[in-house]
This record gives C-alpha cells, sequence and structure tokens, in this order.
C-alpha cells in the first residue's frame, strides 16, 4: 500500500513539474511572438489623444514615414500597395464607435496592419453623429488639430501622407483630414520631408494600366478582404491597382 502511494506521489510530481515546463515554454513563445521591440516599443495602439508619452510607446525608431487616414480601410483602399511594399506609421482619426462598431473595426484594422506589417495608431473621434449621419467634426476639430501638429512635430518626418483635396469620392472626413494634415505639416517645418497626397478617383468603368502586376494586386485584395464589416472594399475595389499619389507643390 506504502509502494502503490509513494508512486503516486512521484507520478503526481513529475506531472506537476512537466505542467511547468510547459506553462514556462509557453510563456517564452507568447513573448517572442508579441509586437514588442527589444526597447517596449508596441506596433499597434488604440488611443483618445494623441500625446509624446503615447507616441513614446510606439516602436517607431526606423520609422520614418506615416500615413494618416479618417477611417480604417481608407489606408489599404488609397495606400494599400505602399504599406506592403514599405514601412508605415498608420494613423487612423475614428474608429465608428458611435455606431459600435468600434471593437470590429479595431479588430480588423490591427489585423491588417499585422498583415501589412506596419505600426498602426486609432484615434476613437467620431464617424457618426447621435442623430445618425456622419459627424462634422465640429465639436473636435480643435483637438484634432492640436493632435496632429503633435504627431508631426514628434520626430522628423521623412514623408507624410494623407487624403487628396477632394476627399477621394468627396467624403467630408476625407476632406477635413487634408486640411488639417496640410495645416499641421507647414506648421512642423520638417526638413526635408515630403507631403504626399493619395491618388485621383476615377469611377467603375476606368480601364488604364497599372504599374503592379497582378499577384501585388491580389495580395491587396486579399489583405483587403479582412475587413468584413465594410462594403467599401467592394463600392471602390475598382480603384485597388492605382496609387498613383502626388506629392505636395
Amino acid at each position: 500500500m506504502k509502494e502503490k502511494t509513494n508512486d503516486k506521489n512521484r507520478v503526481e510530481k513529475a506531472v506537476v513539474k512537466h505542467m511547468r515546463m510547459l506553462t514556462m515554454l509557453l510563456i517564452l513563445v507568447l513573448a517572442m511572438a508579441a509586437p514588442v521591440n527589444a526597447k517596449g516599443g508596441t506596433r499597434f495602439l488604440t488611443a483618445t489623444r494623441i500625446t509624446k508619452t503615447v507616441l513614446d510607446k510606439l516602436d517607431l525608431e526606423n520609422i520614418d514615414k506615416v500615413m494618416i487616414v479618417a477611417h480604417p480601410d481608407d489606408e489599404m483602399l488609397w495606400g494599400g500597395m505602399h504599406l506592403i511594399q514599405d514601412d508605415y506609421l498608420v494613423v487612423c482619426l475614428t474608429n465608428a464607435n458611435t455606431r459600435r462598431y468600434g471593437k470590429t473595426r479595431m479588430r480588423e484594422f490591427k489585423k491588417v496592419m499585422e498583415q501589412t506589417n506596419d505600426i498602426g495608431l486609432m484615434l476613437n473621434y467620431p464617424d457618426y453623429s447621435s442623430t445618425g449621419g456622419i459627424d462634422n467634426w465640429t465639436s473636435c476639430s480643435k483637438r484634432m488639430q492640436e493632435d496632429l501638429n503633435t504627431l508631426l512635430t514628434y520626430k522628423n518626418w521623412k514623408e507624410v501622407v494623407t487624403h487628396n483635396k477632394q476627399g477621394e469620392y468627396g467624403h467630408k472626413h476625407h476632406k477635413k483630414t487634408h486640411r488639417f494634415v496640410t495645416k499641421a505639416f507647414k506648421k512642423a517645418g520638417l526638413t526635408g520631408a515630403t507631403l504626399k497626397y493619395f491618388g485621383k478617383y476615377h469611377k467603375k468603368g476606368y480601364k488604364k494600366a497599372s504599374v503592379y502586376t497582378k499577384a501585388q494586386i491580389q495580395k491587396k485584395k486579399r489583405i483587403l478582404s479582412t475587413y468584413r464589416s465594410q462594403r467599401s472594399i467592394y463600392t471602390f475595389g475598382h480603384m485597388n491597382p492605382y496609387e498613383n499619389w502626388t506629392t505636395a507643390k
């Protein structure tokens, strides 16, 4: 009887030891997979405002290009090829939280950043008003401008890109983002920096040779499909082959 008890104790100890080893291994794997660099910088954050403290938390040491968009999916629709090919900090001003889509849009945006291997910062300025229409940003324009001023003076960015003057297809948030970013860029006085705007929007039926290969276009479409909550990826899908950015004069 005593031998059986001893055998049982040995088995239990072996199981406990094995579980401890598995736990330590799991912790090690998770630590290696976490989007954090050696200095503690993360590759994705959500925030209510842009502050130096927020930016310090991001892994921006080797990032000198920043893309600023009004909504999650804009970055892929109008600049996805560039995100795939280069390294950017992507700042998204809204998350549709006023329609209770905030968590969904955040998850989609984060997943896209992981697929393009870029760094994302998502704010929560209003997309829609309490009445259901598109918010005009009157109540938050000052704060948004302050945030963008903070962002563009944080470091000597080499490239800043955002919506064009027409707001691509005319979205008022895109137009306002264009104005805010342009103003912040001029105020920042960045040395050797270039301000770029998303390319001209064309209606469905537009046919012109693309500078991108079919494989590149398919990859962009595949990543865009992450935005399952958005019909816009189909509405504006005809623009996927075209990202003819322009440089501000």
